[in-house]
């Protein structure tokens, strides 16, 4: 059975489905929310993914773009009870494609659509065509809310305001003598935000915070614009408007981004201190301040935290795809970002930012130069970017769109592979963020980037970096994660400026290359002790937060190990993969902040070498969280302390 549920941007309609489906149980439950103009492939191979990761804690062991997704879909789903989610689609061909490559198990499974208004005749179709026994009721309309409901949301809402009360339209909103609130705050409340939950969210977080007399003020200048626009628009502007400089900088930087999709964090902190959108202040780290920042977006309900289970996971965060049209809107009316879209970049001359995203749109923008560049951010599916079909079309339009923008493909290279030196043309670009595309190399002319301070590149097929990246004294941040990069020049660890260094084979350099200690380095992930017996950097690395270490080898590493670890005392989270573990991450005196551990594979700790009296609370009084793939080979003892903080995990 499809159910639709139905309703303008901000009506609830996510949020109600996210009430409703906390209560009811599923074999399998997916929910997809598609970045715009997804194609049918893609919401298949989607859809696939996330079902196979259910049912068997893993991604597929193939590259879905080489299967018949639709039978291998109907396949695994066979016999199961499902529930399918999907916010954006839009046609109703692509409906029927989905319809017809999910099983009918006669269980009870559902498919549920999230949609705008606009594409009812989707939902109409859903309800006529594909039910066949319940055609009534398959269909949910959300409009705006009535008084009462408004009100008591609002009321909900604004409860974090300290003593709960809001002076709205001359009386207290709140918890008044009466426990209700008036009839004239019913009607104010719901005159303001015309009904809509979005708008009435937005304005409780615009108005939580404020001083009585600071409310009042810019409830009348709402009041004043009320026939002029939307309920919404008006109150998005005046939340923007509200923001300091520093602030509004970071939420419009998140205009670069398409719709429905999440990011992590941690990533958007960096990519502001890179921008310089963060102002220093003395006794916080510019991760800290960044974060503070971030959680006062989220507080005023522009920004949304992505909540998970997984205590160690990293932090995601959401932008309403209402906010984000009003975002993206204000960020080209200001110059602040070109988004390449449906249309070319008019004066590239000008343009200090510039996001491209594989939205399935066949266009050909000018080949151009950006001499004022400070951030460039490019995100294309992988199999676009590799460029792997065989059709000549396919091949035609996307290099194109790639060689006109610069991003050339490299002759004589296998098909697919593109150069990105047109931006060593940049001299004063500061943030690079390149994902899907067809990368082998970086160029070398990179070097002369000198106010280069943030690099993310996950590529598949990258497997060097240019020698002259230790050239680049000002880079803060270095993330090749989803590539194949083993090595980099030795001398790029003399960069005083490193704070995060992010791969997945990471070889560490000798203790040699590393001469002098990196003071500001915080994050160190997916490095691999270099072979030799010069061989531990790390005590040049003392100050990090985080760790993720992998090929550790007892024989080999594990004096240094225990060594430097007992050094290590700002240290948050911890990832270790190798054979045994000395018991230090444990009974060290000095890793008293340490967060969540993982330990991966096989790996196993020295047990026997912790105290049957020894209290793990007491040493670890921040664990949150410790990951392993097996806890059979923990002690009886410490399992029962730990408790729920102990976490076995077959995947690892």
């Amino acid at each position: 059975m499809v159910i639709s549920v139905v309703g303008k941007s901000g009506s609830g309609k996510n949020t109600l489905l996210d009430a409703v489906c906390k209560k009811m149980m599923w074999q399998v439950h997916i929910w997809y929310n598609m970045p715009p103009d997804s194609s049918t492939q893609d919401v298949l191979k989607q859809v696939y993914k996330r079902a196979y990761k259910r049912i068997n804690k893993t991604d597929p062991p193939y590259s879905a773009s080489e299967e018949d997704m639709a039978a291998k879909l109907r396949e695994l789903l066979e016999g199961m009870k499902y529930l399918v989610i999907l916010c954006g689609i839009s046609s109703k061909t692509m409906l029927n494609c989905v319809w017809a490559s999910l099983p009918d198990n006669n269980n009870c499974s559902r498919v549920v659509l999230i949609l705008e208004s606009g594409h009812y005749d989707v939902a109409k179709h859903g309800a006529d065509t594909l039910n066949k026994k319940m055609k009534e009721g398959t269909i949910l309309w959300l409009s705006r809310w009535d008084e009462d409901t408004s009100a008591r949301l609002f009321q909900d809402m604004v409860k974090d305001s300290g003593d709960g009360v809001f002076k709205v339209s001359g009386s207290e909103v709140g918890k008044p003598s009466g426990g209700e609130v008036s009839t004239e705050d019913k009607q104010y409340v719901y005159a303001m935000t015309e009904g809509n939950p979005l708008a009435i969210v937005v304005l409780a977080g615009l108005l939580r915070h404020k001083e009585p007399v600071e409310r009042e003020t810019l409830l009348k200048q709402l009041d004043q614009n009320a026939s002029r626009m939307p309920a919404i628009e008006r109150i998005l502007s005046a939340c923007y408007d509200d923001l300091p400089q520093d602030l509004k900088s970071c939420l419009l930087y998140l205009a670069a981004y398409p719709k429905n999709i999440t990011q992590p964090a941690e990533q958007i902190v960096r990519m502001w201190t890179a921008e310089g959108f963060i102002r220093r202040r003395k006794g916080k780290t510019p991760e800290e301040l960044g974060r503070m920042y971030l959680d006062e977006l989220i507080s005023r309900c522009l920004v949304t935290r992505i909540r998970t289970k997984d205590k160690g996971s990293p932090q995601k965060v959401l932008v309403h795809g209402r906010v984000l049209e009003f975002l993206q809107s204000e960020a080209r009316q200001a110059n602040f970002i070109d988004i390449q879209d449906r249309c070319d970049v008019l004066e590239p001359a000008v343009v200090r930012r510039l996001s491209i995203q594989d939205d399935g749109n066949r266009y050909t923008p000018s080949k151009t130069r950006f001499p004022k560049l400070r951030s460039f951010i490019c995100r294309v599916e992988e199999e676009a970017g590799q460029i792997r079909s065989s059709t000549t079309s396919t091949w035609c339009w996307w290099s194109s769109m790639l060689s006109c923008l610069g991003l050339d493909l490299v002759l004589g290279a296998p098909a697919g592979h593109h150069d990105i030196s047109f931006l060593c043309k940049s001299r004063f670009l500061r943030v690079l963020s390149v994902q899907g595309l067809g990368l082998v190399e970086l160029p070398e002319g990179m070097g002369d980037m000198i106010h280069l301070r943030y690099i993310r590149v996950k590529c598949k097929g990258l497997k060097k970096l240019p020698s002259s990246i230790w050239k680049l004294l000002n880079l803060e941040t270095l993330d090749i994660t989803g590539t194949d990069v083993e090595e980099i020049h030795p001398r790029f660890w003399t960069i005083k400026a490193l704070r995060h260094v992010l791969a997945e084979m990471l070889t560490l350099p000798a203790a040699s290359s590393v001469p002098e200690e990196l003071g500001e380095l915080q994050t160190l992930h997916g490095v691999k002790p270099a072979q030799g017996d010069d061989n531990c950097p790390l005590h040049k690395m003392t100050k990090l937060r985080s760790l993720e270490l992998h090929g550790l080898e007892s024989s080999k590493h594990r004096v240094a190990l225990a060594d430097v670890l007992k050094k290590m005392h700002l240290l948050g989270h911890l990832k270790l993969e190798g054979d045994v573990i000395p018991s230090c991450i444990f009974t060290a005196p000095n890793l008293r902040c340490l967060q969540t551990i993982v330990l991966q594979a096989d790996t196993d700790v020295e047990w026997e070498h912790i105290p049957q009296n020894f209290n793990v609370h007491h040493a670890r009084p921040n664990l949150v969280q410790l990951k392993l793939k097996d806890k059979s080979k923990v002690p009886g003892h410490i399992q029962c302390e730990l408790g729920n903080i102990l976490i076995e995990d077959k995947n690892l």
